[in-house]
């Protein structure tokens, strides 16, 4: 039998595949194909699609691990209560805890009233016709209110009848007052967002803030809050909307400037209480819960009530204290808690 010749363009391919990775019968053509360059090709990508995908899938049940053990976390807190009362507030725009007293503030009926902190017993009911910003006492036991139209007054706690009148001169209108454990007193004028300092005559020592875009610059200058080392909170309500907290050392430098991710709603009930070692608790009051976080601005978590349901925040309207560790919560009654420790 004559031999069949090889076409020599088919030398090194039979049928398109290479004839060194197959078996050939030079008369039938190509008997076996056990691994060509397209199969290997193939499996390359099959295993690369799979690593990726088994990679993917590891990484994102990692994050959500992560998150839910932070959701876990943040959900196992519960404050302790220590006690409660009823109020007497017809209306209530905001709290403050000065001294043993609390300061109830209703703007818009130009009340404040005071009562014992830890009984709730009502020690006075005061009326401002033309309204009335904020009110506090000093260390030793003065009383002064920001009003509308009259500066600030000063009044004696024995008859709260007034004995000074202090409106200084280029620095107001003021919208919103505090007071340190100096006995210095910070303001702010809504018009300017300028923050100024005053010492207990009300003599103006610095000033600090402003308009601006910048780490201590305002768009609208809110509420303000002494820390437990002279540091001040303030209030800023964005552009975009939102809020922003930015402290300052008691000199009026500024050490940190972040927003509020968790609290969506913001109004003049918004409050804030700073408690001994810096953290913010601020009164979310669409949900019903206060917000807790450390001075550089992380979110600590959230509460709404005990962990037994025996007293529940059905409507956070304002929350003070911190300082002295008690948190003072204002709802359908007041809640005292003690304050959070996240470090356990």
């Amino acid at each position: 039998m004559a031999k069949r010749k090889r076409n020599p363009s088919a030398k090194n391919k039979v049928n398109g595949v290479n004839s060194k990775n197959a078996l050939v019968d030079l008369n039938n053509g190509p008997i076996l194909e056990p691994e060509s360059n397209l199969n290997k090709n193939n499996n390359g990508i099959i295993k690369k699609v799979l690593i990726t995908f088994f990679a993917v899938f590891l990484a994102f049940n990692i994050v959500e691990l992560f998150v839910f053990m932070g959701k876990a976390m943040h959900k196992d807190k519960y404050p302790a209560l220590v006690g409660t009362w009823p109020h007497n507030y017809k209306g209530c725009t905001s709290i403050g805890e000065y001294g043993d007293m609390i300061y109830a503030v209703d703007n818009t009926r130009g009340d404040v009233y005071i009562n014992n902190k830890t009984t709730g017993k009502a020690v006075r009911v005061l009326n401002f016709k033309e309204g009335v910003c904020s009110a506090l006492q000093d260390s030793k036991g003065f009383v002064y209110v920001l009003t509308r139209n009259s500066g600030i007054l000063k009044l004696d706690p024995k008859n709260y009848s007034v004995i000074a009148k202090y409106n200084p001169e280029n620095s107001g209108p003021f919208s919103w007052m505090d007071i340190d454990s100096g006995d210095n007193f910070f303001l702010v004028n809504p018009t300017s967002d300028i923050i100024y300092k005053f010492d207990n005559n009300f003599k103006k020592t610095i000033s600090f803030g402003g308009q601006g875009d910048g780490p201590d610059g305002f768009f609208n200058a809110g509420k303000i809050f002494t820390g437990p080392d002279g540091e001040l909170y303030a209030m800023n309500f964005m552009k975009k909307g939102g809020l922003e907290i930015k402290i300052f050392s008691s000199g009026g430098k500024i050490l940190e400037n972040w927003p509020v991710k968790e609290i969506k709603n913001f109004d003049s009930l918004t409050n804030m209480a700073v408690a001994s070692n810096g953290d913010a608790y601020i009164n979310d009051t669409q949900k019903s819960r206060i917000c807790v976080f450390n001075m550089k601005g992380k979110f600590l978590g959230s509460f709404s009530g005990t962990e037994d349901k025996t007293f529940m925040i059905q409507y956070a309207a304002s929350v003070t204290g911190g300082k002295n560790g008690l948190i003072y919560v204002f709802t359908y009654n007041i809640g005292i808690f003690k304050n959070m420790d996240y470090t356990k």
